[in-house]
């Protein structure tokens, strides 16, 4: 609005309503303890652009998980990002910080970022119808890179290059973590597979886009806009290995990223495929292949109806660290199903989500309800204990909320139910807060644990 000043001046006033910064989402079980996961943050502390949030999970005997992490976004008041964080398992842990400069526009020249963390993870293989046996992996990574632009805003290339350094080392000892402590587990299949690994390389980066942006509501979030991409983007890695840094292996590590979207405000489709490889000159083979992806069709038939149909592939082969991949998965799996003990190396899920608005609450939030179908099955691929899975299906329902009214926040609430008797298979009930608007596709965590930490696959990522 605008006024009079009374000085021969005009005075405008702007009022400007935030988005809800609070990030909370919790876990429970059929059985005791009934609450089995706790996350409480903050996105935006004090209008500071600072981000920060606490996570807490029972560790049942042994210990409780915690995790800390915070991102200052505005560094020296810069458009610099410091993150870290610090996280404790019920057995194991880890730490990393990344000091970075992204991009945020195609007018930016150049990006760079420099990384480091450690871990040790007790890695569990899901072995059916007896106790799981772990792997104790220690790994530790350090990246530094930069990327320049050339070219045109909307049509550019990008190249760059990093200096990569990751040490991998598996416990020979394998481990049973049982409800009344860990014992040793001899003379499984897991004895001799996974041998040490340490690698220095340098990295060249290469990207090509020719991206345009659409305007559409109700997409991801509920009434709230976001800008999804049309066209085409490539980014492509290739890593030679250096004999410096102590180096074990004498290899090539090629990785991509590629997108294409095309469609209206009405329907749009779109495809993200994510895929990486090493050429082993001292054996003379490709291994550690991994690959993941989504894609996904959205349709609104009227303004407050909205259809979502995705298919999501994730899947690796001769994996020289522990890998395993299972249906149930918590941030990528099959809902119903994260109690079973479905292990494999490939799987495909299929999921159908009918979004319907039916209003306002008082001004204060948007909400909405759903019906979500899912389908998944898993392939036996060359991972320890694999198996391969027919299709299994669940149905179930979905709360959603949006505070304020158009927020690009979403809240839902979900309850799942299986339709196949699988041991361990049940009710689920979830409670998240998520915005995904400018997130096409998020990698599932078995799949995003076992990629080489040191490449900078976040920072050379467009937005």
């Amino acid at each position: 609005a605008t006024y009079d000043d009374g000085r021969g001046g005009v005075r405008v006033e702007v009022v400007t309503t935030d988005e809800i910064s609070l990030v909370v989402s919790g876990s429970v079980s059929q059985e005791s303890p009934y609450v089995t996961g706790v996350r409480l943050g903050n996105s935006n502390i004090n209008g500071l652009g600072i981000y920060a949030d606490g996570e807490w999970q029972d560790g049942g005997f042994y210990r409780d998980g915690w995790r800390a992490t915070a991102i200052d976004y505005q560094l020296f008041g810069r458009p610099f990002q410091l993150g870290a964080e610090i996280e404790r398992r019920p057995i194991g842990g880890d730490w990393s910080g990344e000091l970075r400069h992204p991009f945020f526009t195609d007018v930016q020249r150049i990006a760079w970022r420099a990384a480091i963390g450690s871990s040790l993870d007790a890695f569990p293989f899901l072995r059916p119808d007896s106790l799981d046996p772990s792997v104790s992996l220690t790994r530790s990574f350090a990246d530094i890179g930069f990327v320049v632009r050339v070219g045109e805003p909307g049509r550019l290339s990008l190249f760059g290059a990093s200096l990569s350094r990751e040490v991998s080392i598996p416990s020979p000892d394998i481990i049973l973590v049982t409800d009344n402590g860990i014992v040793p587990a001899p003379g499984t299949s897991l004895d001799t597979r996974y041998s040490r690994s340490r690698a220095a390389r340098l990295n060249f980066l290469w990207g090509v886009r020719n991206i345009g942006f659409k305007r559409v509501v109700g997409f991801d979030a509920l009434t709230g806009a976001q800008d999804v991409r049309t066209g085409f983007q490539l980014a492509v890695l290739f890593g030679r290995s250096l004999s410096v840094l102590g180096t074990h292996d004498d290899d090539i590590l090629v990785s991509s990223d590629v997108y294409a979207g095309v469609g209206t405000a009405r329907s749009f489709a779109a495809v993200q495929l994510l895929g990486a490889g090493r050429q082993s000159y001292d054996a003379n083979r490709w291994d550690d292949i991994l690959t993941s992806g989504r894609a996904a069709w959205y349709f609104k038939a009227s303004a407050p109806y909205t259809t979502v149909a995705s298919t999501e592939w994730s899947g690796g082969w001769r994996q020289r660290a522990p890998f395993q991949l299972s249906l149930g998965e918590g941030r990528g799996g099959m809902r119903g199903y994260s109690g079973t003990e479905l292990p494999g190396g490939q799987r495909l899920l299929f999921r159908l989500e009918q979004r319907w608005v039916f209003g306002n609450v008082r001004g204060n939030a948007d909400a909405a309800a759903g019906l979500v179908g899912e389908a998944g099955r898993m392939w036996a691929g060359d991972v320890p204990f694999g198996q391969t899975v027919p299709l299994k299906y669940s149905v179930g329902t979905s709360l959603f909320a949006a505070l304020p009214p158009g927020s690009q926040r979403l809240w839902r609430l979900d309850l799942m139910f299986p339709l196949n008797r699988v041991t361990g298979a049940g009710w689920e009930l979830r409670l998240r807060s998520e915005n995904n608007t400018r997130i096409f596709w998020r990698e599932p965590r078995d799949v995003e644990r076992s990629r080489e930490r040191s490449l900078p696959q976040r920072i050379f990522q467009w937005p």
